[in-house]
């Protein structure tokens, strides 16, 4: 894969060295040698690249075909350390995340919430805090690991907040589902994008004795999250009649003329008007 005068394309924008990792990616393609030397000196260059584009384009990475290769190219110019020096070097487990995530959306965005990609990209930061087991608070340092970034990056907050909660609901889901409080879970709106982030990731613990089947099962019975209408079924919207003053309700079909006749009838002197 090549850009011609890649030297002078990539000073000007260095967003296209993202650009450039999903397309080889994507199609399987290598660099050119003056393309990815190129790439390496100018990786640098995108923390001076306005953010919201950045993001958009890491986000088109994530829900593309072949974003594992992208994100190893991405490490090897450097341009992943600049951008999220967070989870750099990123472990194997991400890039076996990377591939189920790649299988499960086939290249379509649509499939994908940004709290779930998001959860992906920063489960390499979150994975240590994850494996504690004396910590009480799996969220609350979830949380202060991705504030820095949103700010850096200026993620939305609906989409941090949802991967902040499906990164810490990964604890809960090693653990065996007990009570009510484990149907009140899998009705809570984060819970679709924490069990297929768990499916990305793997489990915290050993396979054997793996509970998520469980939490599965208890999904799949459970009734829609709140809010939800069944599959299937859309909710009818209550259709609320116009607003309109006290006694003009039966003037409404009527000409203006009507209107103001009704409206002064009662005073004389007004219908004395109208007959003039």
């Amino acid at each position: 894969y090549a850009i011609a005068d890649a030297e002078t394309r990539l000073r000007e924008d260095p967003v296209r060295i993202l650009r450039a990792a999903r397309f080889a990616g994507r199609l399987d393609f290598e660099l050119t040698p003056e393309l990815r030397e190129a790439a390496a000196r100018h990786a640098g260059d995108l923390s001076k690249s306005a953010p919201p584009r950045v993001l958009e384009e890491l986000y088109r990475l994530l829900a593309s075909r072949g974003s594992a290769k992208a994100f190893r190219l991405l490490d090897e110019l450097g341009a992943l350390r600049v951008l999220l020096p967070e989870i750099t070097p990123p472990p194997d487990l991400f890039y076996t995340a990377l591939e189920r995530l790649d299988a499960h959306s086939e290249g379509d965005r649509s499939r994908v919430s940004h709290a779930l990609l998001l959860g992906v990209l920063l489960s390499p930061a979150a994975w240590p805090l994850l494996q504690k087991e004396d910590e009480h608070d799996y969220e609350g340092r979830i949380g202060d690991m991705i504030r820095p970034i949103a700010l850096r990056m200026t993620l939305a907050r609906r989409d941090s907040t949802g991967a902040r909660q499906a990164l810490a609901a990964q604890a809960r889901l090693a653990t065996e589902p007990r009570g009510r409080g484990s149907h009140r879970f899998v009705r809570r709106e984060f819970f679709r994008d924490a069990l297929l982030l768990r499916r990305f990731l793997g489990p915290l613990g050993p396979e054997e004795g793996d509970p998520l089947p469980h939490w599965e099962q208890i999904a799949h019975e459970a009734p829609p999250p709140d809010g939800e209408a069944p599959p299937g079924r859309r909710r009818r919207r209550r259709r609320l009649a116009p607003h309109l003053p006290r006694g003009l309700a039966h003037c409404v079909e009527l000409p203006p003329l009507g209107i103001f006749a009704q409206h002064v009838a009662g005073d004389a002197r007004g219908e004395a008007a109208l007959r003039r």
